[in-house]
């Protein structure tokens, strides 16, 4: 676990447990007592989150904690992120202490869940792995659905997923492309037609557009994630031969 994200998250949190004079308790977990409930940090090792569980208090009842939130933190993540993490932390802290409303416009959005076990997964099954990975899309995926009443996943993709790999190609990010080269494989494979499209089209294409050079630059990152490749530089080829045909068209 990283001790430097912890302590910027139990910073970020500490005003709002002062307000509800909650206590730190003495002993190897995070865990702070109130009157009213009970507040605990802690980095879940093998899924690499941190969560934050609280518990509702009543004499003569054992404690049950429950996690109000969590996000994904492994080497890749640095302290802005742990930043991001406090203060959704401390949003959640003051929903749940009633101080604070939910945002009406979001409307208490769930977001996407995994698919069934056993059945294909769908793009609500692939937004949920992505937002696992990716967790500072969390609050646009929550907007666009109160904005639109639906998830419009081609929309939410193409100024998330793609915009973010764009910017990992141009940092040569080697960590963050293979993760995310590797999940899109993964999906690639399991998934049904609309998350091949959304991978090929809305997020390969977003990213990489007619640059089939760029794309083999890629290759390095690749080498796990070989079921990409061969519908990638097709429709990379279909890409440059439509603008061939319209540049053709228009002498």
């Amino acid at each position: 676990m990283n001790t430097a994200a912890l302590e910027v998250i139990l910073q970020g949190i500490k005003p709002v447990l002062d307000e509800q004079g909650m206590k730190r308790q003495e002993g190897d977990e995070e865990i702070f007592l109130g009157d009213k409930y009970a507040v605990k940090v802690w980095y879940d090792e093998k899924p690499m989150m941190f969560k934050l569980d609280v518990a509702t208090l009543e004499e003569g009842q054992p404690v049950d904690f429950n996690t109000v939130s969590s996000w994904l933190f492994d080497d890749a993540h640095n302290e802005r992120d742990a930043a991001a993490i406090a203060a959704d932390f401390a949003d959640s802290l003051s929903i749940a202490f009633g101080v604070k409303k939910a945002v009406v416009r979001q409307r208490e959005i769930s977001l996407p869940s995994k698919a069934a076990p056993g059945s294909t997964p769908g793009v609500e099954a692939f937004a949920q792995r992505f937002l696992t990975l990716f967790p500072q899309f969390k609050d646009t995926y929550k907007e666009d659905f109160a904005q639109y009443g639906e998830f419009l996943y081609e929309n939410f993709f193409s100024k998330t997923a793609a915009v973010h790999l764009k910017a990992l190609v141009a940092e040569k990010n080697k960590k963050q492309l293979v993760k995310f080269f590797n999940m899109l494989d993964e999906f690639y494979v399991e998934g049904d037609y609309n998350v091949q499209s959304v991978i090929t089209y809305t997020i390969i294409g977003g990213a990489f557009g007619d640059d089939l050079a760029l794309f083999e630059e890629m290759q390095p990152y690749l080498t796990d994630a070989q079921h990409l490749v061969v519908p990638c530089r097709t429709m990379i080829g279909q890409v440059i031969s439509k603008e061939k045909r319209g540049s053709g068209s228009a002498k």
